[in-house]
């Protein structure tokens, strides 16, 4: 059986560690960041039919991605 990981830790892990702590990224590349991650949030989360909040790690998918990209084309 292959484990469940909920996406959301890895999200905010990322956005308060990585890019404020390790990477010092400057606010507006923050917001940047958040902004095109809410997109393909919210493009994943109606693709699967499920909440964003209820995402796994194992949702996100090559073919996930790619299809997201030819949508914002």
């Amino acid at each position: 059986m292959i484990p469940q990981f909920p996406l959301a830790p890895f999200v905010r892990s990322y956005f308060e560690d990585h890019l404020v702590c390790r990477r010092n990224a400057s606010p507006h590349t923050i917001q940047s960041y958040r902004d095109a991650l809410k997109l393909f949030l919210g493009f994943t989360a109606a693709c699967l039919k499920k909440p964003a909040t209820r995402l796994l790690v194992t949702d996100i998918s090559e073919q996930i991605v790619t299809s997201f990209l030819a949508d914002l084309e």
